[in-house]
């Protein structure tokens, strides 16, 4: 009785030795390169060119996963070993103060913008493919950058230097047909050589710092009644030289004239005609509304012709015949 027991323990303990590498027979592995991380988590590093970065740069790939990275493991039907996205991230403040935004693509050419959680990286853009045996494919995916048109912070010069970590993607393994929370590999992506975004801005080479209004009579200013008088102005223009593609502004400060409903009207400073001021409009359509920022140029020319004119401006009362004079100073604002 006793070696009857002894070969039954002997038969348990080796089906459940058995039982163990059944169930450990092979390793679903990610590469990075030289870097492996098999049925785990793992921080791979990948070192990138950089672009040059500016205005007419709205688009584009900065890796090619391919080129180092790969899997092996069984993605059919039974193990459905796979790599999907789990977040996608530019971690460099000066990129996304340019606009960008980080994107990636799959094996079908699908381009998914950050954080792209659940995109599918191996073995294919759909996780799964129908043969059981196992294999080594490349992670076939593209990661880059964009922005939309017109956005992001140009008015300064920005470097972001050589093995500066600019972009992070988590992705997430499935091992035996689920997704493994304890297996997370971290791709950190850094430059390898410094990344330069150009300053734009503009030089102002002629303006007209005193603009002189043609002399009106009294009773025509009255007879036309309160509001811009139209027969009766003065054009003034600023020059500038810009590097091309700069996004100018300028904003206007004075002290305005009350009681017209609008901000866009100079107050006179001489005494005695407290009821007539001087309008400016921006190529003589658009009323330039004082300590407020408007846009001149959005995206400017090497030279650039900016136009303004200059009206008197009647609020209604008494006036009396004799000089106007108004000030005003200007900011312009380069991007």
């Amino acid at each position: 009785m006793k070696r009857m027991m002894s070969v039954l323990w002997r038969l348990l303990f080796c089906c459940l030795i058995g039982f163990g590498l059944m169930n450990y027979a092979y390793a679903y592995v990610c590469y990075n390169g030289s870097q492996s991380v098999g049925n785990g988590s793992a921080t791979f590093t990948v070192m990138v060119n950089p672009v040059a970065l500016n205005k007419s740069l709205t688009d584009t790939i900065l890796t090619s996963m391919n080129s180092y990275a790969s899997c092996y493991g069984a993605p059919g039907p039974n193990s459905k070993d796979a790599l999907r996205v789990n977040s996608l991230e530019i971690t460099d403040s000066r990129l996304t103060d340019l606009g960008y935004r980080a994107y990636i693509i799959d094996a079908s050419n699908q381009k998914t913008a950050a954080p792209a959680a659940n995109v599918c990286l191996w073995p294919d853009a759909s996780c799964t493919i129908s043969s059981e045996v196992s294999i080594t494919r490349p992670i076939n995916a593209q990661i880059g950058i964009d922005r939309a048109s017109g956005s992001g912070n140009w008015n300064t010069a920005k470097t972001i230097p050589a093995n500066t970590k600019i972009m992070t993607m988590k992705t997430q393994m499935r091992i035996n047909g689920g997704w493994d929370s304890r297996a997370i590999i971290t791709w950190n992506f850094y430059l390898n050589a410094d990344m330069v975004a150009p300053a734009y801005t503009c030089l102002i080479s002629q303006y007209d710092s005193t603009v002189t209004l043609p002399s009106v009579a009294r009773s025509d200013i009255v007879s036309h009644g309160a509001g811009r008088y139209p027969n009766a102005k003065k054009a003034f223009k600023f020059n500038l030289a810009c590097d091309e593609q700069t996004r100018v502004s300028v904003t206007f400060d004075g002290d305005t004239l009350s009681g017209t409903g609008t901000d866009s009207v100079l107050k006179n400073k001489l005494s005695g005609n407290d009821n007539v001021g001087v309008q400016l409009l921006f190529n003589d359509s658009t009323p330039v509304k004082m300590a407020e920022k408007l846009e001149v140029a959005g995206s400017a020319q090497a030279t650039e012709l900016l136009s303004f004119n200059a009206y008197y401006y009647y609020k209604g009362g008494d006036i009396s015949g004799g000089p106007v004079k108004a000030n005003t100073t200007f900011t312009f604002e380069y991007q």
